[in-house]
């Protein structure tokens, strides 16, 4: 007998730290997740791929770290989560709430047969007639310079007006479905900065109401990533508490209008960041291509059909498995290689998870151009172990270690010995992935002259 397809919903939320979440830290300004955390498999120790968004969402949509490639973004990627769900039969839609590195120029739209990222952007003629000329050769984008991303006031009011129409666009466009099985992403924005919150969110967290002024002023001083007084940073850690709360409530609304039509308990629900936030624990703000606990440590929920309880699991796991964890769980079939997270209870961490970003001029991630020329940026690799990580800048000579038992905050670092045996396994990760991304660009390059050329097969 052939069995029922399974409806799948992925919500992911930008920049929300491990700690935002209630069932984590105790903080209650997340009551719709704490909930999901009850019939969910809860898992303590999962990790992303990378500190920002174009460093983490490849292995989310993908299953693959996106150093692999020379381009951020999932032009390259062999298949992605949506299309192997469709080709299976699903419908997919997929929602961003204006995340530019989501956006369909990144080739996010991949796999979706609904697709909206609400992302208008504008090219110059230079990049127009590069891109038409030569469609594989680059990502055609504007600048996405971070001074220049939503931190005047006409976008902050931009972004407040998509985020309090966001959930309600989502569920008019899901009430018009059919009966054939769907796969749904929607990606929030609520705790990326700038952090925004409604006046309602900031009374509701028991956060003091900053004025519309002064959260300008303290986005700016962010922006600008000022050396904040303390003072100055509990109103900017206000401000992202009552941000959390924010999306908590559409997360409750979402869920509730599935539950309404009898679709929540049979389905497949995963809750999960891209990657966290830093507020000043290693001497910056937002998220800079960094592999410290606060960016890459994530929150990572996942409800199967028909499940009732929480169980909590204690092993180690990387988000660049989780597209074949949500394929396995759901019977779709797919050629991710990763081979999916172990969801049960085993009472220990497992093995190693490996992180890496490439890094911008200014520590952050490359913008413009250098997006898709990554290979000549330097790099950060980190693996993460039992109770240890080593982490690789590739612009400082030296690698250096943390004891997580003992140094729970990585401030204090550890020379590494040369023949220290999780530096040899990062070693080996680090020159796998270089071969890989060198066969990608090869081959790429390949088809980009055949193309020039007109040949039938790259040779």
């Amino acid at each position: 007998m052939k069995t029922q397809k399974k409806n799948v919903l992925l919500i992911t939320a930008d920049s929300f730290r491990f700690d935002g979440l209630g069932s984590a830290s105790g903080k209650g300004l997340t009551p719709a997740l704490d909930q999901l955390t009850g019939q969910s498999f809860f898992f303590q120790h999962a990790y992303s791929s990378g500190p920002n968004t174009p460093h983490a969402f490849p292995a989310i949509m993908s299953a693959e770290n996106a150093l692999v490639n020379r381009r951020l973004s999932l032009h390259d990627a062999p298949l992605t989560l949506a299309e192997a769900f469709q080709r299976s039969g699903w419908h997919t839609v997929g929602f961003n709430a204006a995340n530019p590195y989501l956006s369909k120029h990144f080739a996010y739209q991949r796999g979706f047969g609904h697709f909206e990222d609400f992302v208008h952007l504008q090219f110059n003629a230079n990049q127009q007639n590069g891109l038409a000329a030569n469609p594989n050769a680059m990502i055609a984008l504007p600048d996405l310079k971070l001074e220049q991303y939503l931190v005047n006031e006409e976008t902050m009011r931009e972004k407040s007006a998509l985020e309090a129409h966001f959930l309600s666009h989502i569920l008019s466009e899901m009430s018009g479905f059919d009966d054939r099985p769907f796969f749904l992403w929607t990606h929030f924005m609520d705790t990326h900065y700038p952090y925004v919150p409604t006046t309602a969110a900031q009374r509701e967290s028991g956060e003091n109401v900053i004025s519309s002024e002064e959260s300008f002023n303290l986005n700016f001083a962010v922006r600008e990533n000022s050396a904040l007084s303390a003072a100055a940073l509990a109103k900017v850690k206000s401000l992202y508490n009552a941000c959390v709360l924010q999306l908590d409530t559409k997360i409750a609304g979402l869920l509730s209008f599935f539950q309404q039509r009898n679709l929540l308990d049979d389905m497949l629900v995963v809750f999960c960041a891209d990657h966290g936030e830093e507020f000043m624990e290693h001497g910056d703000l937002l998220h800079k291509s960094k592999l410290f606990d606060e960016l890459i440590h994530v929150p990572l929920l996942i409800k199967l059909p028909g499940q009732r309880n929480c169980a909590v699991t204690n092993e180690l796991a990387g988000l660049i498995q989780l597209a074949p964890t949500i394929c396995n769980a759901v019977g779709v079939d797919h050629e991710f290689r990763p081979d999916g997270l172990s969801m049960n209870d085993s009472g220990s961490r497992g093995s190693n998870v490996f992180s890496a970003a490439s890094i911008g001029p200014d520590g952050g991630v490359p913008v413009d151009g250098n997006m898709g020329r990554i290979d000549r940026m330097p790099k950060v690799y980190s693996l993460i172990g039992e109770n240890r990580k080593i982490l690789v800048d590739t612009r400082i000579e030296s690698p250096v270690s943390f004891d997580l038992i003992s140094d729970t905050f990585e401030k204090t670092q550890i020379p590494v010995a040369g023949n220290d045996e999780m530096m040899m396994k990062l070693d080996e990760h680090i020159v796998k992935l270089e071969e890989q991304r060198i066969r990608k660009s090869a081959f790429s390059h390949a088809l980009e002259w055949t193309g020039k050329r007109g040949f039938a097969h790259a040779v």
